[in-house]
């Protein structure tokens, strides 16, 4: 499972979802292709906070995906970014 957070301009974390391990099968290849892209990994292990800069490539794949978990994923992080919030995303 992989927690998604967002954090605000005083550095507060809101819990916003987990990604399950049935829905990160579907956003796996997505993830690969931000790390070729960035060399920023994401995965079910580690932890990483994600700048609204930095997820605007995230948010671009999961836009053009072709799966409704791509446009679930993409309509929440998309919504953090459009606040100019950041996204952590913490692994177990």
């Amino acid at each position: 499972m992989l927690d998604i957070y967002e954090i605000d301009k005083n550095n507060k974390e809101l819990f916003i979802t987990s990604i399950i391990d049935e829905e990160y099968q579907y956003l796996h290849n997505i993830f690969l292709e931000y790390q070729r892209k960035t060399g920023l990994l994401i995965d079910q292990y580690t932890d990483l906070k994600l700048s609204p800069i930095d997820s605007i490539i995230l948010i671009n794949l999961l836009k053009n995906g072709n799966h409704q978990v791509h446009t679930k994923y993409y309509l929440i992080l998309n919504s953090i970014q459009n606040s100019n919030h950041s996204i952590n995303f913490i692994g177990d």
